[in-house]
């Protein structure tokens, strides 16, 4: 130690021992109990993606420190999981925080651009039977495609010129973003390109589905809350039930469109980093 404090008060530069951390398969030394529980995903499905995003993650370099794409994923997921920062996420597999934020939005934007593949409105009639009989087993309401409605994810600040439209009701800065579930809580449609500002009955005049819906000769129906125009395939609860039918009706409505709410929930308890907490 001594020599080195010699050497730097000469004003010759100390040598710096690069250690790369070993990066090891991070599901080799984890059960499947724990998989779930850092990423949030079982080790068949994060081996899927890996398959999936391969392309995108993959680094055509021979460097030691080239980061395989098990260990990108995996960082990804944990971040996506955790919502911590990214020193705590980046320490725990050996990455820099600059790999780290890449890694998260590279891993993001490949997911983004396939999410078509996954993320499927019912359009054959086995499928929209399927997902029909689905809701008529929670609160026997007939012919519906799924339940709709918009939940705030929290952003950043944007740039000064547009900051204000995205300040929704609640003060903070979000997107609003329309999705719909079917009886398993599965996405089967997603909308995320509004600004928090943006009220959900504007968002649903805009999107491709409505349009979609009014020219089909789908018969069916969708249900959303107190926010939504009700429509020929669009259900709204009664402002003021009155007749014993018209409070039914809001019961079975209320039962069967709770299973968007839960598919939020379940969402953002699973990835912290969509929750405001």
């Amino acid at each position: 130690m001594s020599w080195l404090i010699i050497v730097a008060e000469n004003g010759e530069p100390v040598p710096k021992k690069i250690i790369f951390k070993d990066r090891l398969n991070p599901l080799e030394t984890l059960s499947d109990e724990e998989c779930i529980q850092r990423f949030r995903m079982d080790r068949t499905t994060i081996v899927d993606l890996c398959q999936l995003l391969y392309e995108d993650l993959v680094r055509p370099t021979r460097r030691h420190g080239a980061l395989p794409v098990i260990t990108q994923i995996c960082a990804a997921l944990r971040t996506y999981a955790q919502a911590a920062f990214y020193r705590v996420t980046g320490d725990s597999v050996g990455m820099s925080n600059a790999a780290l934020s890449e890694t998260v939005h590279t891993v993001a934007a490949g997911l983004s651009r396939r999410a078509g593949n996954f993320i499927k409105f019912p359009q054959t009639p086995a499928e929209i039977g399927k997902t029909k009989n689905g809701f008529m087993a929670i609160g026997r309401f007939p012919n519906m495609l799924g339940a709709i409605d918009c939940t705030h994810i929290e952003i950043l600040s944007p740039a000064k010129e547009i900051e204000a439209s995205y300040v929704n009701r609640k003060g903070w800065h979000s997107i609003n973003v329309q999705a719909v579930a079917n009886a398993t809580l599965e996405f089967t449609n997603v909308l995320a390109a509004f600004p928090g500002r943006v009220h959900d009955s504007f968002i649903w005049t805009q999107c491709h589905l409505k349009r979609r819906l009014d020219n089909s000769h789908i018969n069916g129906w969708l249900l959303g809350d107190a926010g939504y125009p009700l429509e020929p395939h669009l259900l709204t609860p009664y402002g003021n039930p009155i007749t014993e039918q018209q409070k039914r009706y809001n019961s079975a409505h209320s039962k069967t469109r709770n299973t968007i709410e839960r598919a939020f929930g379940v969402l953002k308890m699973r990835y912290r980093c969509l929750d405001k907490t």
